[in-house]
């Protein structure tokens, strides 16, 4: 309902052939997802965004929620390497960050105030 832009698309096989992550299990997850949808909206507090990872099957599903929460332990000190309002968005972000699973979908959501969007743009 409160959606401002949508987006979906199908991964070719290829594309993961390409990537050269270095991690056999996360090149695996990746090369498990057959499509992604999501949007951009808004909520009462700013926006909220999900993007939704379409893998063969659940047990798919769950390695790669597994691998992307794992990844989520370490984001931490990425942001910590950021300063100003850039790292109060990324904060809010990695804060709300929610991965999920359901069947052979991976659901990714995460909210961000809209006074760090305004912070942001404004540039402060």
């Amino acid at each position: 309902p409160g959606a401002i832009i949508g987006f979906g698309g199908q991964l070719p096989p290829s594309l993961a052939q390409k990537l050269d992550i270095g991690n056999d299990e996360i090149s695996r997850s990746i090369s498990s997802i057959k499509q992604l949808y999501g949007s951009v909206g808004t909520t009462t507090k700013g926006f909220e965004m999900l993007t939704v990872l379409r893998t063969g099957d659940a047990s798919e599903a769950r390695s790669l929620s597994d691998n992307l929460g794992a990844l989520k332990q370490f984001a931490p000190f990425l942001v910590g390497q950021l300063s100003g309002s850039r790292a109060r968005l990324a904060q809010s972000a990695l804060e709300t960050l929610r991965v999920t699973t359901q069947g052979a979908e991976t659901q990714i959501r995460f909210e961000v105030p809209q006074t760090d969007i305004a912070t942001l743009v404004r540039g402060n």
